[in-house]
């Protein structure tokens, strides 16, 4: 009887030692996943105010002006606006 108590005591001893060596590997995944998040949200806004960037020095240039006009309707003087008409919706019958 002495045997199967201490083997029992033994083993949730071994149990227990596991459990708090594992603690470490655990916490460092969880903070890996952390910084893997924000890493990839850094890299969001980066690529964001790259395009940013590009807008901008686009919008310094004549060029860029008269296109970023040109999507609201805006055209050069001595230019026509022409508005075209969408296309009718076939329908199934004949």
């Amino acid at each position: 009887m002495l045997h199967a108590s201490s083997g029992a005591l033994i083993c949730s001893l071994f149990v227990w030692l596991g459990v708090q060596a594992a603690y470490p590997f655990r916490l460092a995944a969880q903070l890996r996943q952390e910084n893997d998040a924000i890493e990839r949200e850094v890299h969001r806004y980066r690529l964001q105010n790259q395009r940013l960037q590009r807008e901008v020095e686009a919008l310094s240039t004549r060029e860029g002006v008269i296109r970023a006009a040109r999507r609201y309707g805006w055209v050069l003087p001595g230019e026509t606006r022409l508005l075209l008409p969408s296309a009718p919706v076939a329908s199934g019958k004949p």
